[in-house]
């Protein structure tokens, strides 16, 4: 009788402890692969109807893991755009104001139905504009590319804004 229980008992161990020996692996594997299904996606989408962004967007670090944006911006507005200042930043955008952004000289002229590239675009983390966001390659950028720009035929001085909110996984420049 003895022999029975000690044998039910070592059975019930060993039956429970392959079932935890296999979740352990199981948690192992996702715990390693997991990451690279969470990276983000490259991802633009503007906060107003009338501009979009294309496909590929892709971010790149230089030797010092500075961030550059290259996007592709369609003017959908069914009007002429002039695209004078531009900027990627990751800062607040509440602390963002028009004179923090690269003054685009000359100016981009962007016809209806048509884009234009923007490569090279500096990254900034602050609002004065003098840190650069700094990620090494594949890490994760989350932040804001902000156009100021006219219609062409806008009378007055007064910038329009938009804003895209831009995410991907970086990449080394070569």
């Amino acid at each position: 009788m003895g022999y029975s229980r000690g044998q039910a008992a070592m059975e019930y161990l060993m039956t429970y402890g392959w079932a935890i020996l296999v979740i352990l692996i199981v948690l192992a594997i996702l715990a390693f692969y997991l990451p690279q299904f969470i990276k983000a996606q490259d991802q633009c989408s503007f906060s107003q109807v009338g501009f979009t962004c294309g496909k590929p967007l892709v971010y790149s670090a230089d030797a010092s893991n500075n961030i550059a944006l290259n996007v592709r911006v369609f003017n959908q507005n069914g009007q002429n755009v002039v695209i004078k200042k531009i900027l990627c930043t990751n800062a607040p955008l509440a602390t963002i104001t028009s004179g923090n952004a690269t003054t685009l000289s000359p100016t981009v002229t962007v016809p209806s139905g048509a884009f234009t590239d923007f490569n090279g675009v500096s990254c900034w983390k602050d609002r004065s504009g003098g840190n650069r966001v700094i990620l090494a390659p594949n890490g994760d950028f989350r932040g804001a590319l902000l156009i100021y720009y006219n219609f062409e035929d806008d009378t007055g001085s007064q910038l329009r804004q938009v804003q895209a909110n831009v995410q991907g996984t970086v990449t080394k420049t070569t």
